[in-house]
């Protein structure tokens, strides 16, 4: 094991090296954008377009041609309070965030070099933890599909002024450290939006932050610093003033306001270009085991229904023959022959169970060799508020969606227990990142449970809204509720043999 992982390993530096070099042909930055929902993104990506293309707001207002890669709507009040909305691309245009549930990327020119900045779902969906999970998974797949072989930086987002990380903040930022494999490390990078205010520095939330990045180091020996290196301060209201400001909206604005502005606009193209330089100066980050990181906690996610049912298909099968021995005597040479058949069934299921148990404990040694975080501290936490919240609006509207709701809620948390189980009893050895789809495989390739653990997987890759569909088509549904047919069909198999 240890040779194979010295050649992993070393395999992985040559391939490291080849990415290095085609990156460096192609002349491009790839910049992958994390952060919680509503942080900001969408307006820090089209401030960048115009800090890439005007270095002084003077410069940006006698252009009279502000640029802008997503739509946005947002109000502003002149120096009376009289507020008005104002649109960035067409009023007609659909606004909101900029990436809905698949990443987007947004490419510009940095003198000769181009870079791709690759803004993704937030994190912390208003829909809650399904949704969240969907997006998440977007993410790395949207970077398998368009064969994203690199990664130049990982840029979380976050805001200046967190002075505590709410149960709900603390799930967002974990999330998105389970999902980074530690080679990331030296990659990640952070922004902080809306700093203009406390004088383009980070306020309240370096404090809980570096707390946060002390206890991930003491638990999972992963160095994250925050340090002139690594945060970067940005201000984006001089380009909602740019916007603003257009003649066409008719807003008057004071010189001082203006002069404002335009200081925050001179520090604010002064902190990208440095956040640039820094991007530049750093090794680009091969994907694949972000990619199988992903892969083999979606597995793991997959697994532990099929995993309880089996447990209960084993209980049903052992009542059937303990019925059966106890019948009448008349039908004993019959009943030796259903037996022998139901006990031989039984043993082909506690096989499939126990290498599906094998294989999952595999996935968790990889993630806990290879993650930043091996699974979610926080989840726990943030799904019992959320209970508690949706079992009172239950309780008021008494409408059926509200009570399905705290029963799907109460399904992820057990899902979460059983995941986190199959994690912290990982196999000492695990599997490579070149192994987990192959050991995926296998399972769906067992005689019994092969083609269902198969369904639940395709339900988990098409989401919630495309899983309802493919539900109403005829296939199975594996939601909280209900079982897969292959639960149905051993009963029924046992009333054929039986009966």
């Amino acid at each position: 094991m240890d040779f194979r992982k010295s050649a992993y390993d070393a395999l992985s530096v040559f391939l490291e090296g080849i990415i290095r070099r085609k990156c460096d042909r192609d002349n491009t930055l790839n910049i992958l954008i994390l952060g919680e929902t509503a942080v900001g993104k969408s307006t820090w990506i089209n401030a960048i377009a115009n800090y890439l293309e005007y270095g002084s707001l003077d410069t940006a207002q006698l252009s009279n041609d502000p640029k802008w890669k997503i739509p946005l709507r947002f109000t502003i009040s002149d120096d009376h309070l009289n507020e008005q909305t104002i649109f960035v691309g067409s009023e007609g245009t659909k606004v909101g965030e900029s990436s809905g549930t698949f990443p987007q990327p947004y490419e510009f020119m940095w003198g000769n070099r181009k870079v791709r900045f690759i803004d993704t779902p937030g994190i912390g969906d208003s829909h809650g933890l399904p949704q969240n999970k969907i997006h998440l998974g977007n993410i790395f797949r949207y970077i398998e599909e368009h064969q994203i072989r690199n990664l130049s930086a990982i840029i979380i987002l976050m805001k200046p002024n967190e002075k505590v990380f709410t149960p709900a903040f603390m799930y967002c930022i974990s999330e998105l450290f389970t999902h980074l494999p530690k080679r990331c490390a030296e990659n990640v990078l952070f922004g902080f939006t809306g700093t203009r205010p406390f004088h383009y520095q980070i306020a309240a939330t370096l404090t809980p932050l570096r707390q946060f990045l002390a206890t991930l180091k003491e638990r999972q020996n992963v160095s994250l610093e925050v340090s002139k290196d690594t945060a970067f301060c940005f201000d984006n209201e001089a380009f909602r003033f740019l916007f603003a400001a257009l003649p066409a909206n008719g807003i008057t604005f004071t010189d001082d306001a203006r002069k404002n502005y335009a200081a925050s606009w001179g520090q604010s193209v002064k902190e990208t270009l440095r956040f640039l330089d820094r991007v530049s100066s750093l090794s680009p980050l091969g994907t694949t085991d972000m990619i199988s990181l992903n892969e083999a906690r979606q597995y793991i996610s997959v697994l532990t229904k099929p995993l309880a049912l089996i447990s209960d298909m084993i209980e049903i099968v052992n009542e059937e023959i303990e019925r059966l021995l106890i019948e009448t005597r008349d039908k004993q040479l019959a009943l030796e022959m259903v037996v022998e058949r139901l006990q031989a069934t039984l043993e082909e299921y506690k096989a499939e169970k126990e290498m599906m148990g094998d294989i999952a404990a595999m996935f968790g040694a990889f993630l806990k060799k290879t993650a930043i975080m091996p699974f979610n501290d926080a989840v726990e936490k943030y799904i019992k508020l959320s209970i508690q919240q949706a079992e009172y609006m239950a309780e008021i509207t008494r409408i059926p969606a509200d009570i399905e709701h705290v029963k799907t809620l109460r399904d992820w948390l057990e899902r979460y227990k059983q995941q986190k189980q199959y994690i912290e009893i990982g196999a000492e050895d695990g599997c490579t990142a070149s192994e987990v789809k192959g050991y995926f495989q296998k399972l769906l390739n067992l005689k019994h449970c092969g083609r269902y653990i198969k369904e639940m997987f395709d339900c988990e890759k098409m989401g919630m809204e495309d899983q309802k569909k493919h539900t109403s088509s005829g296939a199975q549904s594996h939601s909280a509720g209900n079982q897969p047919s292959f639960f149905h069909g051993i009963k029924s198999w046992i009333s054929r043999i039986t009966g």
